[in-house]
């Protein structure tokens, strides 16, 4: 019979910090791989090493090459949205970031 082991609280709000730390540092990674390589030469291999982690663990976040994809178009969309959104609120005439300018800063 397998024992179960019980985290504390503390445990699992480290885990779950380290577990947002690397998803944002595969997402960055796979901007920067997208932007300085293309999408024809993006891997999961370039990724895990841009962003310093194993592919073992981008595999625990991201089952496969499409799923990068998929998340990178989602973060880069929802940044955009709202800083499109700020500006029209302010109404900012000043020229919006381009799609590349947007993904590499953190909203």
């Amino acid at each position: 019979m397998r024992a179960t082991h019980n985290m504390t609280f503390s445990q699992e709000k480290r885990r779950c910090r380290r577990g947002r730390r690397h998803v944002g540092a595969i997402s960055e990674a796979t901007i920067q791989v997208l932007l300085s390589d293309g999408v024809e030469r993006l891997t999961t291999t370039r990724v895990a090493e841009r962003a310093g982690v194993s592919v073992g663990t981008l595999y625990q976040y991201y089952p496969n090459k499409q799923s990068l994809l998929f998340a990178v178009l989602a973060i880069t969309s929802t940044r955009w949205r709202r800083r499109w959104k700020t500006r029209v609120r302010r109404r900012d005439t000043r020229r919006l970031p381009t799609w590349s300018e947007s993904s590499s800063k953190r909203s």
